[in-house]
């Protein structure tokens, strides 16, 4: 049985996974996203600085993957700071987000992001936060889940085992390779 803080965790992220899936535009996906990650990453006092640096940890597949991860998520805060402060996000904000394999909105970067009906950038930008939240909450289920006697699934870590790991990883590498052997799938 998992403790309520894991609980609640896991059931705000498949939450806000669901709203970020129904949301009626791009914008209000991308910020779920990042409230997501926000909520389950950080003791309530910490600094949202943090995030993207846990995020990558806690999902990145490898060192090159874990650096593309924390990008778009450094990226993602920068419009959901924007969104969150009333500002306009800019062409120039989504095309960081989206990479330069993602296709950039038109018009001039520092434009205001108004895409139009032909501007692919909000699908791409939508479903890259979705992936985002897949890959988040399939790493919290992985550590916070465990199968015993190879049948029944019981209790992993915990909330604040994990943000404690999280934390530890700020400080060596050794917490991250534990992190990384419990969010790789056994054959």
């Amino acid at each position: 049985m998992l403790d309520e803080g894991t609980h609640s965790v896991l059931l705000n992220l498949h939450l806000q996974m669901s709203a970020a899936l129904q949301a009626p535009d791009a914008q209000t996906g991308l910020q779920y996203a990042f409230a997501a990650a926000d909520g389950c990453l950080l003791d309530r006092n910490e600094d949202a600085a943090l995030v993207a640096r846990r995020f990558a940890w806690l999902v990145g597949d490898d060192d090159a993957d874990t650096r593309e991860i924390r990008r778009s998520v450094e990226h993602l805060k920068a419009i959901r700071d924007s969104l969150a402060h009333g500002d306009t996000v800019t062409n120039q904000q989504i095309a960081a987000f989206l990479g330069p394999q993602g296709p950039a909105p038109i018009g001039d970067p520092s434009a205001p992001w108004r895409p139009l009906p032909w501007d692919t950038s909000p699908d791409a930008a939508r479903l890259k936060a979705l992936d985002l939240l897949r890959r988040l909450f399939r790493s919290w289920l992985l550590v916070t889940v465990t199968k015993q006697d190879g049948e029944k699934l019981g209790a992993g870590l915990t909330r604040d085992a994990v943000r404690g790991l999280l934390r530890a990883a700020q400080h060596g590498a050794e917490p991250i390779a534990q992190i990384r052997a419990l969010t790789q799938i056994p054959n």
